[in-house]
């Protein structure tokens, strides 16, 4: 295999996971967002129940 191959594979995973990472943030940032508004919060409690 060539090095340039190996390392274009490489920086795609890389920017997968960062991607991934970023995904999660955004999400806990919404569902922060959204238990300072009540929303979310009083959902998540009915489910926890």
């Amino acid at each position: 295999m060539d090095f340039g191959t190996a390392e274009m594979v490489e920086s795609v995973k890389e920017e997968k996971k960062r991607k991934q990472a970023e995904a999660i943030a955004e999400d806990l940032f919404n569902n922060e967002k959204g238990r300072k508004r009540g929303v979310a919060g009083s959902l998540h409690g009915l489910l926890t129940r």
